[in-house]
């Protein structure tokens, strides 16, 4: 096997341009949010404000500081990649990861249509502009780390059943799971900068 010489290489690129999976994986997420927006409709669940700010959606709690958003957001990050990765190194990611993701994507809506439930329309643009971001880029995170997940885990089945010299690189496995940690930290600092922000709206 060659050894990377940099980390976005084009062998890095292409563990995770696999365009199958990626649909699959994204459309969990988006049928996710469709689920969740039908269920804020339909059973109101916005109605139960004891259940939120929803820890698992990221959603940062801005009333307690930059910090406690900082963590909450990482932590919620760390949760859902340690997830991911644990259905990849087995032979049922293929069935958890996209129900896994599709929770998350049930979560953003119900987070996203709780802040609006008060029904304070100026600050819909503050909201917007400060938690769309972060849920882009948390989300396309997650996305691209399931994929390689999902790949990973079809090639471990695959490898069960077919002759022994046939393996898979767990190691590299690993190491792709340990950069998508390094890269949810600055991810996680920006969206704290961004709820910071949401105060002044």
């Amino acid at each position: 096997m060659k050894r990377e010489e940099s980390l976005f290489n084009l062998q890095f690129l292409k563990r995770f341009s696999t365009c199958p999976a990626f649909l699959m994986i994204f459309g969990s997420l988006v049928f996710g949010v469709m689920a969740g927006t039908m269920a804020v409709k339909f059973i109101g669940l916005t109605d139960n404000r004891s259940i939120l700010p929803l820890f698992f959606s990221a959603v940062p709690t801005i009333d307690l500081g930059f910090f406690q958003c900082f963590s909450d957001i990482l932590l919620n990050l760390m949760i859902f990649l340690i997830a991911i990765f644990l259905l990849g190194a087995t032979t049922f990611g293929a069935v958890g990861i996209p129900v896994l993701m599709f929770y998350k994507g049930v979560t953003i809506s119900v987070a996203a249509l709780f802040l609006l439930a008060d029904g304070n329309i100026s600050k819909l643009g503050g909201s917007a502009l400060c938690f769309t971001p972060i849920w882009a880029a948390t989300s396309l995170l997650l996305t691209l780390f399931s994929t390689r997940a999902l790949v990973f885990s079809k090639s471990l089945a695959r490898a069960g059943f077919s002759q022994p010299q046939e393996t898979v690189d767990f190691r590299l496995y690993l190491k792709d799971f340990v950069y998508f940690l390094c890269f949810s930290v600055p991810l996680a600092f920006a969206g704290s900068l961004l709820a910071a922000l949401y105060v002044l709206f």
